[in-house]
């Protein structure tokens, strides 16, 4: 199982599904996008974060130039 976790200001909830991307550096000015699709598994809400836990749902990537 892949998944990811995050602080953000933002309130979500269980089983949300989400959307997420990171850009990635690559040779010669290219760059690569990965986009992420995640069903929120825990929430945390602590020193005014909230915590996320994701678990990986789906991907792709796609280059840039």
């Amino acid at each position: 199982m892949s998944a990811v976790f995050f602080e953000t200001d933002v309130g979500y909830v269980q089983r949300c599904v989400i959307i997420f991307a990171i850009e990635l550096d690559g040779a010669a000015e290219k760059k690569s996008l990965l986009e992420y699709r995640g069903m929120i598994v825990r929430v945390e809400r602590r020193d005014g974060k909230v915590g996320v836990a994701a678990k990986i749902v789906g991907s792709k990537i796609e280059s840039r130039v």
